[in-house]
């Protein structure tokens, strides 16, 4: 299913971008396009009154009605995103945290130390799963539950075999949240492991 998904999304860039090509193709150019032909891409090229490349560009992807911001110099569309989606984070999404402790303890050589991650959803009863990043050669981790329903604190088991190099390693704990609509939302914290 998600070969067809990332087909339509294809689909739908290519039709946006020969919108956005037509549009600026039938945009009357401006005098300052004339005058200094590729530079008017540059904002301080273009007379006052008369639309830069980015302005016609803006408009013709945002419409000439949008709220504007101002960056760098050139205006851009601000349209903060709908109530409650992914990149609404003032709405809770992507509130979610994880936290290890203790955050760095001792792993003997052939043998294991125990940690608990908490977590703490943006949304109650929030699915989850989680996962660990790289781990140095000669040692394992597991959790005594990988997926569930936060919040919840997960025991990690870290374990090292006889032949782990003896260090100092952070390694990553990858908690990922599963919204309602199915988005996943990634959140990370550390661990601290002492290899002796």
């Amino acid at each position: 299913m998600a070969p067809l998904r990332e087909r339509v999304q294809l689909i739908i860039s290519i039709i946006a971008g020969i919108v956005i090509v037509t549009a600026l193709a039938s945009a009357p150019a401006s005098p300052a396009d004339e005058r200094v032909g590729a530079g008017a891409l540059r904002s301080r090229d273009t007379a006052p009154g008369e639309l830069s490349f980015f302005e016609r560009f803006g408009n013709a992807l945002f419409g000439s009605g949008a709220p504007r911001a101002q960056f760098r110099g050139f205006e851009v569309p601000a349209t903060p995103p709908p109530p409650g989606s992914p990149l609404d984070l003032e709405g809770g999404a992507g509130e979610h945290t994880c936290a290890v402790e203790p955050f760095s303890q001792g792993v003997s050589r052939d043998g294991r130390s125990l940690f608990t991650v908490s977590l703490s959803p943006s949304y109650p009863r929030a699915p989850y799963e989680l996962r660990i990043g790289s781990l140095p050669a000669g040692m394992t981790v597991a959790f005594n539950r990988s997926e569930g329903t936060a919040p919840d604190r997960v025991r990690l088991i870290a374990a090292a075999a006889k032949d782990a190099h003896a260090g100092s390693f952070t390694v990553v704990v990858i908690y990922r949240e599963i919204q309602p609509a199915g988005v996943v939302l990634v959140s990370t914290c550390r661990v601290n492991f002492i290899v002796e």
